[in-house]
């Protein structure tokens, strides 16, 4: 399930990744944040290197906008896709340009794409957030 989660493909032709994380009884799959009944799937292979260039990517991000000690959630979905090893990298890469990193592992964020859009469940998702910004 997590080398190729689903995908909901939104009307604006964004994608929400949902992660399965276990078979039922019923062999109806569980996952990661909702998905609704009239829902268009499809089935996404999440390539390593677009995911390993979003995290130099937000790295940068916050590098420009010179956040000192941003709280970090990352998705254990990424642990699981990437390995231990790769992730392990990626949030090195996250501390070597903060001063304090801290933070937590989830299964999956809940946030807007825009500010002032309708939050949404976002599962493999790397986020940063500024506190002196809330």
């Amino acid at each position: 399930g997590s080398h190729f989660p689903l995908g909901i493909v939104r009307g604006n032709g964004e994608i929400l990744v949902r992660h399965p994380v276990a078979l039922e009884p019923d062999d109806s799959l569980l996952c990661a944040g909702e998905i609704s009944t009239q829902a268009v799937l499809t089935v996404l292979e999440g390539p390593e290197a677009s995911l390993k260039e979003a995290a130099q990517h937000q790295a940068s991000e916050i590098q420009q906008l010179g956040w000192e000690a941003p709280l970090l959630f990352y998705c254990g979905g990424r642990d699981l896709h990437l390995g231990r090893e790769a992730a392990t990298r990626e949030l090195q890469l996250m501390k070597s340009v903060v001063r304090r990193l801290d933070g937590a592992v989830s299964l999956g964020e809940i946030g807007a794409e825009c500010q002032g859009d309708y939050p949404l469940h976002y599962n493999g998702a790397l986020i940063s957030v500024h506190l002196e910004a809330m």
